[in-house]
């Protein structure tokens, strides 16, 4: 199901697609970040704070997220988390100039 994502607008649905690189199987986990990778999403501070704090949960109970144990599993998500948490570090950054 995740992998026929990949050809949608998922433009609405930046925390769901975390949630599913964050909660679901090793293979729905490359096709997030597959979507992810490639698409472009609407989102607030909001979202990406939420993000955040799913991403901090999970490095405290690795056990919520399948395949954890897989060395490239927590560098891809990690890499995903950085690269919005990029655009909010920029924002705030701004706005406090």
């Amino acid at each position: 199901m995740v992998f026929a994502l990949e050809s949608l607008d998922c433009s609405q649905n930046l925390k769901e697609i975390f949630r599913i690189l964050f909660y679901e199987s090793y293979e729905a986990k490359i096709s997030a970040y597959e979507i992810l990778s490639e698409q472009e999403f609407e989102f607030s501070e909001e979202d990406l704070h939420e993000i955040n704090q799913m991403w901090e949960d999970i490095n405290l109970h690795p056990e919520k997220c399948p395949n954890y144990e897989y060395e490239e599993v927590p560098k891809m998500i990690q890499n995903a988390v950085e690269g919005y948490m990029s655009y909010l570090a920029e924002k705030i950054k701004s706005t406090n100039r």
